[in-house]
């Protein structure tokens, strides 16, 4: 399952709402990975943060004009 929060608004929850829910599935027993596209990476921050290391998390991927 593929689940993609996004919203062109900043302030919306985006981030929240997928810390909380990748926590959640993982806490549940789902095998859960968090794709950080926020140049901000603050996703990328809590979850590396959180004690549980169930989630799997990969930053920001930058990509280079050819």
């Amino acid at each position: 399952m593929n689940i993609l929060l996004c919203n062109g608004k900043g302030g919306t929850g985006k981030t929240t709402l997928t810390v909380l829910l990748a926590h959640a599935l993982a806490e549940a027993g789902k095998k859960v990975a968090v794709l950080d596209r926020d140049p901000q990476g603050t996703a990328t921050k809590w979850l590396n943060e959180c004690e549980s290391k169930k989630v799997i998390i990969s930053g920001l991927l930058t990509c280079q004009e050819s």
